[in-house]
């Protein structure tokens, strides 16, 4: 039940976008790309659109509207979870073990459960490792089964993380009789033979090593594209203090499982499961995206090699005889329904939207497209009133790719057709310092008519910008800002309307309107069913608007999230951090005191709060 509403949300994936374009262009030219066809800057790039099958299939579903999308994501999820689960039964493991462990791993990969090919992958990785089982243990499983996925595979995703997985079964096999017999002689051999039933043949067969190089920690991309860093290298964002990312933590908690279990899969000789541990641990330790791949692949293994561990379990492939003990048998028992109690409790905050507002997320239960997240108001903004080339950041490239047929996107997300010589120029031109230079016919030879920016990531960039008068910001919402030339084609646009400022009266009136309870029951109650709707785009523009400079702008839409959210905490600590800096004393030891009644432990808030108290009892000759 958790995985399923979990799987059953919003999309806000960024890479949505560049799968439905280029399936959309495979359908209308009946073929796959050879050079890039959605850039204006590298159209003579090789394009190796390795995922086609997938993209096709993905632009299909996007026309059947977001119930076909989200109920295939749900499928794509359930089926995964439940070949592994299917796994876990045939090794009549301990059910206690298996849920908490499963629990662990629901909460460590439910962040990728997004429509993008490695869902697919996923799905692979347990439909090989539910097929090895099931030969291992005796079934007759078809010769071809096995080239069957990689058949879907090669032309889905990246195939080799099924090589993988087969090579750990048939080392194993070696191990145990000395010998590989004809069933994995055929079937490895009609796998190796499918992957090369792809539009590309050997380039596509070849082309996960070239791949491979993005997970150096020294590769460019992996320096500045966060899922291609390791989970422990990560940093939080510090206008969002509140944001924590709770995934990663479970992930680093199913690795300490994953370790702690080796000594178990020593014991029973479980040497695939080792094989596989050390391998997809490796590569989840060098790369975030690798992950799921990591808990998809390693479940069962960790699983047996934690009960092996247990002083009751019995040799492998028999069922497990309960401890005799009552105290055994309480701690199982309560370790089970415990388990059970606190997926429950998860499961009633995912359909409430706190389990994603908690973490400043925008999706949320339900089907349909996070619009916010993907920027797609923008997009069609942009489409309809702008002309010319323009830049675009990597984080929009996708979406415009999908919604703006109109603008070859400057770049987007695909990596391999990037290149890094080019992305090493992309890096340049974002510098904020350089950008006039680099911008108009620079060493580039780059004169941009409009300029699109995710302001959450580039506002010291749509600063610099902001501060040269050949540009004009002409729109803004809670994701993108855009920007054109004022000596362009599109230096008619009038300029966007910014909030206007608040008079003193009106301020202290709406703050005096705000109410925060920071009780043990309140929060409680808040966090297990939330009465008021998250901040909002107001919020994500204010605080734009305040790292941007604009401070008496970003007052207004401010104070508008905290009255639509009171009990937001960065609303309040983004509003104090505004008073602070304009040494509105009163307000912002009013907005920090709020924040503080939330958080009680937030370092920058503590700070500024004694800094504010301080300077308003001298404003007021209150100092002793």
């Amino acid at each position: 039940m958790f995985a399923a509403v979990l799987a059953w949300r919003t999309f806000s994936d960024l890479d949505f976008g560049i799968h439905v374009a280029s399936g959309r262009w495979i359908v209308a030219h009946r073929q796959v790309p050879q050079t890039d066809a959605f850039t204006w800057t590298v159209p003579d790039h090789r394009y190796v659109a390795y995922h086609w099958l997938f993209q096709v299939a993905l632009y299909g579903l996007e026309q059947g509207g977001v119930l076909l999308l989200t109920g295939a994501r749900w499928l794509l999820v359930m089926a995964t979870f439940l070949l592994i689960g299917d796994v876990v039964r045939r090794r009549h493991s301990d059910p206690a073990v298996a849920i908490v462990c499963g629990l662990i791993a629901i909460l460590a990969s439910e962040w990728r459960f997004d429509l993008r090919p490695e869902l697919v992958s996923y799905l692979l990785i347990a439909l090989t490792l539910w097929l090895l089982e099931r030969q291992r243990r005796g079934d007759r499983i078809p010769v071809w089964a096995l080239a069957s996925v990689q058949l879907v595979w090669v032309n889905s995703h990246i195939y080799v993380f099924g090589w993988a997985v087969m090579a750990a079964y048939a080392i194993e096999a070696v191990i145990r009789t000395g010998r590989l017999d004809r069933w994995f002689l055929q079937a490895y051999g009609l796998a190796l033979l499918a992957v090369f039933v792809n539009p590309y043949h050997l380039e596509a067969v070849l082309y996960p090593m070239t791949l491979a190089t993005r997970m150096d920690a020294d590769n460019l991309f992996a320096r500045h594209i966060s899922e291609l860093a390791s989970p422990f290298g990560l940093r939080s964002d510090p206008r969002f203090p509140q944001a924590t990312f709770d995934p990663f933590l479970f992930y680093k908690v199913f690795l300490g499982l994953g370790v702690i279990a080796i000594p178990g899969l020593l014991r029973r000789r479980c040497w695939a499961d080792l094989m596989l541990l050390l391998c997809f641990g490796g590569l989840s330790s060098l790369a975030v995206r690798n992950g799921v791949l990591f808990i998809v692949a390693t479940l069962p293994g960790i699983v047996s090699g934690l009960e092996a561990l247990l002083p009751t379990v019995t040799e492998p492939g028999r069922r497990i005889t309960p401890s005799r003990t009552p105290l055994a048998a309480r701690w199982r028992e309560g370790l089970l329904w415990g388990s059970l109690a606190i997926a429950a409790l998860l499961t009633l905050r995912v359909v409430n939207g706190r389990y994603y507002g908690s973490s400043l997320r925008l999706e949320r239960f339900g089907a349909g497209i996070a619009a916010d997240a993907l920027a797609v108001d923008a997009a069609d903004w942009l489409e309809r009133s702008v002309v010319g080339r323009g830049f675009n950041d990597l984080n929009m490239g996708g979406t415009l790719m999908w919604r703006d047929l109109k603008h070859p996107v400057f770049i987007d997300g695909r990596n391999e057709v990037t290149g890094e010589a080019f992305f090493r120029r992309y890096l340049e031109l974002t510098d904020p310092q350089a950008w006039r230079s680099r911008a108009d016919a620079g060493p580039f030879g780059y004169r941009f008519d409009y300029a699109i920016l995710t302001h959450k990531v580039f506002t010291p960039l749509i600063r610099a910008m902001l501060t040269d008068s050949r540009w004009r910001l002409v729109y803004l919402d809670g994701v993108a800002a855009i920007l054109v030339r004022t000596d362009g084609p599109n230096g008619h646009l009038p300029p966007a309307v910014l909030p206007s400022p608040l008079s003193s009266d009106e301020r202290f009136r709406v703050l005096s309107q705000v109410r925060v309870d920071g009780g043990i029951r309140e929060r409680v109650a808040r966090e297990l069913w939330p009465s008021e709707p998250a901040p909002g785009a107001s919020f994500q523009i204010g605080t734009f608007l305040l790292t941007a400079g604009q401070w008496q702008n970003a007052e207004r839409p401010l104070l508008e999230a905290i009255l639509r959210s009171p009990h937001a905490f960065e609303a309040h600590n983004n509003l104090g951090a505004l008073y602070f800096r304009t040494k509105d004393w009163e307000a912002a030891l009013r907005c920090y005191r709020h924040a503080l009644m939330l958080k009680a432990n937030a370092p920058i808030a503590l700070e500024r709060a004694a800094v504010a108290s301080r300077e308003f009892d001298a404003m007021y000759g209150l100092t002793p």
